[in-house]
């Protein structure tokens, strides 16, 4: 497909974006990503194949246009344009698959199609953790504000 990125035109296969993710994989990307899953910076990713990929770091392999060039939401939009799922990232540290299925852009729908965000990468286990804290917090908070009501 045809892109225009801040004037660049640009022919992106999904094909490239699947070898820009190997070289990924490999190693081959700017230092500034060699971090991507720990920094918090980063907040969007691409799913394929069971790992999590920075989406502007794709876009920079296959263009060459330096990433500093164009933004996040543009490389995302190309992404999803091309069948790519784009979820918001993982905080892991490491780049372990994924429990979903294996997404390709042959079996993503569209982006739109259904109406529902791809992926949040969060587990059940996970979930479950979260409104638990969140029902304790709730809990001291009511029973704060019970002694505070009492007081008065």
């Amino acid at each position: 497909m045809n892109f225009n990125i801040e004037g660049h035109n640009c022919e992106i296969t999904p094909a490239q974006i699947v070898q820009a993710m190997a070289a990924f994989n490999n190693g081959d990307c700017s230092t500034y990503y060699q971090n991507f899953l720990t920094n918090p910076q980063f907040t969007q990713a691409v799913e394929h194949d069971r790992h999590h990929y920075p989406p502007k770091c794709l876009i920079h392999h296959v263009t060459r246009i330096p990433s500093s060039d164009f933004n996040t939401y543009t490389a995302v939009d190309i992404l999803k344009q091309l069948g790519f799922s784009v979820v918001d990232k993982p905080n892991t540290g490491v780049n372990p698959p994924v429990e979903e299925s294996s997404r390709t852009p042959e079996s993503n729908p569209k982006p739109g199609s259904n109406g529902q965000k791809q992926g949040s990468g969060w587990t059940l286990d996970t979930v479950q953790k979260v409104l638990g804290v969140m029902a304790t917090a709730v809990a001291i908070i009511s029973g704060i504000v019970a002694l505070i009501w009492k007081s008065k």
